[in-house]
This record gives C-alpha cells, structure tokens and sequence, in this order.
C-alpha cells in the first residue's frame, strides 16, 4: 500500500498558497508517517474509568485532545494532519509508544486498524493545555494556532478553517 498521505500533503503544498501552503509545508519537513493504528483497549478502559468520557464519531480533536490531557498515561503524544481510511481528511490522533492510538476511527463498522495512514507533526501538551477543550467543552484544529504561536505563519486572526480544507 503506498503512502497516500504523503503524497497528498505534497500536492497540497504544491498547489495551496499563503497559511495553507505553510502548513502543509511544515507538515512536509516535520511529519512523522505512521501506518495502523493500535486497539486503544487498556488505555480507553481506563480512561473511561478515570472521567466518563466516551469518543464520539466526527470529533476527532476532542477525543485526541481529550485521550493526551486526562488519560493519566505518561508519553501520550497529540498529533494534527492528515490521515486516510477511505480519503485523506485532516484529522487528529494520539502516538503511545511510538503507535497510533484513533479513538475516533478504530470502532467504525468495516474499519481495519492496520490499513490506516497518517502523516502529521506532535503538537506539545501544554499548548493544548492552553487551549483546553475540557473547559470549552469543544474542541478544534490547533495545528494553525500552534504554527502562529511559534511564528512559523502570520496570525490570522478570526476564521482559521477556510485555509485549510482543500480536497483534490
């Protein structure tokens, strides 16, 4: 299988322009490539166990957030990019030990963890800490945020997402 989340975060490089074009620019020098994801079984029992919480279809930025802020596991790694199971979407997991953990896809009917691709950037815990999704009770993209905050694109300022969804 090859990696279609490379490539399509190379052509999205290519033909993007301005925060979009950075971002997928960043992803290119700094993303780590994964394929499959691991069962979250032992840490999602526990982590329904510790707060009630329970991953909801379509939510990906509050489960991964909420799976790298309250879990209680030491090294829970949240991650931003792009992914695949029938197309590429941006969408946001959690590496433990070096595995994707996808609470978001890995109970979907027909879904096979080991043909799962990602392909994005670490996004450290305290700026997610910052931007707590546990208060808001809401969850959204922190990747542009992220690159502002570290001056690797101009702040935008108001609506972040009309950059970022391009489909091909």
């Amino acid at each position: 299988m090859g990696r279609i989340v490379v490539n399509y975060v190379e052509e999205l490089s290519r033909i993007t322009h301005g925060p979009a074009k950075r971002m997928y620019e960043y992803i290119k020098e700094r993303g780590r490539y994964f394929e499959g994801a691991m069962s979250s079984s032992v840490l999602h029992r526990a982590l329904l166990a510790s707060v009630f919480f329970r991953p909801r279809l379509k939510e990906c930025y509050f489960n991964a957030q909420m799976l790298a802020l309250v879990s209680g596991f030491r090294n829970i790694e949240y991650y931003e990019g792009i992914a695949s199971w029938l197309a590429p979407t941006t969408h946001a997991w959690n590496v433990y030990r070096g595995r994707v953990i996808d609470l978001t896809w890995e109970n979907l009917p027909d879904v096979k963890l080991e043909r799962l691709q990602y392909y994005g950037v670490p996004i450290p815990l305290e700026f997610v800490r910052k931007n707590n999704p546990i208060k808001r009770r809401a969850a959204e993209m922190l990747l542009i945020r992220y690159l502002e905050e570290i001056g690797y694109i101009q702040k935008l300022g108001g609506n972040r997402y009309p950059y970022i969804l391009v489909y091909l």
